[in-house]
């Protein structure tokens, strides 16, 4: 264990931690403010409608929830994949969206 980084460590908690805080920090980025989180329970409200900004590419087959509420590793690992390589993330939508 000595020496890997958090992301080496694929177990369920090690992968709620680090999917939750490529989410977050993918946020603070794009919205330029460090003092922000998800509110999944109100995404609509709370980030879409406020914010304008939206999530594109969230894996079809892992329910959109907090990464702390999914306990399959599979599906952690497969968002942590999506995150790291782009094809999940956020993004400013167009007014008409």
């Amino acid at each position: 264990m000595t020496g890997q980084s958090l992301d080496e460590h694929e177990t369920v908690q090690n992968m709620q931690c680090v999917c939750t805080q490529l989410l977050n920090s993918g946020l603070r980025t794009i919205v330029k403010r460090q003092d922000i989180h998800i509110n999944y329970t109100n995404f609509d409200t709370a980030i879409k409608e406020k914010l304008g900004i939206d999530l594109r590419g969230w894996p079809e087959d892992v329910a959109f929830q907090s990464p702390t509420s999914i306990n399959n590793l599979n599906a952690l690992l497969k968002l942590r994949n999506s995150l790291k390589d782009g094809s999940c993330h956020w993004f400013h939508m167009s007014p008409r969206q």
